[in-house]
């Protein structure tokens, strides 16, 4: 069971915020700065619509089926979908889900400037982060939401194209990238990526109460988050660029 390894954790919590962020920062470079309605409406019918078939159709009969050789549990079908539609229980559909939200909202600030529509991400991020929904992944698309619109933002294209990919290059992204990789999920650091939110921070927050401490620690943990988009957004650079 992988689950029981030695230092399974750690490495999850490395690679798992990672692959959320950099999948936000590649989906924002390839969505267009100023999405139209006509884009929205492509993505409802090239993904919402098979997202739906897959949840509702395929996943509770022919991969049922393929996985347990047996025949589909129609007494429990209506909650099964009812899981895999409201709370993305299969790993494979999440980014799906999170890409919708990630275009929705991007659609509703795409007439403001680039900046701007930074700054109302990260706020959205930051309310968004403290409110422990897992329906439809928002808590996990809403706090990697900003990683979407730097994704608008930087020039990946341009930098690709100026950044020529060569042995030394490649040799030295795995090095540095293997280095952060390490750096984080060390003994030695455990004292800071304890305190950094994998995802959203609202299980990780200090309750809210009448104790002045904790009330400011509760409204400033959202900062973390900040600081784990910025290190994710790191090494995802690395990776593309290196």
């Amino acid at each position: 069971n992988i689950h029981g390894l030695a230092g399974h954790t750690e490495v999850s919590n490395c690679l798992s915020p990672w692959c959320t962020r950099s999948f936000a920062f590649i989906s924002g470079a390839l969505w267009p700065t100023e999405p139209i309605a006509q884009d929205f409406h492509g993505t409802t019918i090239k993904i919402a619509v098979p997202l739906l078939l897959h949840c509702t159709v395929v996943a509770p009969t022919i991969l049922f089926v393929v996985k347990y050789h047996t025949a589909p549990d129609f007494h429990n079908m209506p909650q099964n979908v009812w899981h895999r539609l409201f709370f993305a229980e299969e790993p494979e559909t999440w980014y799906l889900f999170a890409l919708i939200q990630w275009r929705f909202w991007a659609a509703l600030l795409g007439r403001i400037g680039l900046v701007t529509r930074l700054v109302f991400s990260l706020v959205l991020a930051a309310i968004g982060g403290y409110s422990g929904v897992t329906a439809l992944m928002f808590s996990r698309a809403i706090v990697a939401f900003p990683m979407f619109i730097v994704g608008q933002i930087f020039p990946l294209h341009a930098a690709l194209s100026r950044l020529p990919q060569t042995r030394i290059s490649i040799a030295l992204g795995v090095i540095l990238l293997g280095s952060l990789c390490a750096v984080q999920t060390c003994e030695a650091s455990r004292w800071l990526m304890d305190g950094i939110p994998v995802h959203d921070w609202a299980a990780d927050a200090p309750i809210e109460t009448v104790d002045g401490v904790k009330l400011v620690a509760w409204r400033v943990y959202w900062f973390r988050g900040l600081f784990r988009n910025m290190l994710e957004l790191v090494k995802c650079l690395v990776f593309l660029l290196l």
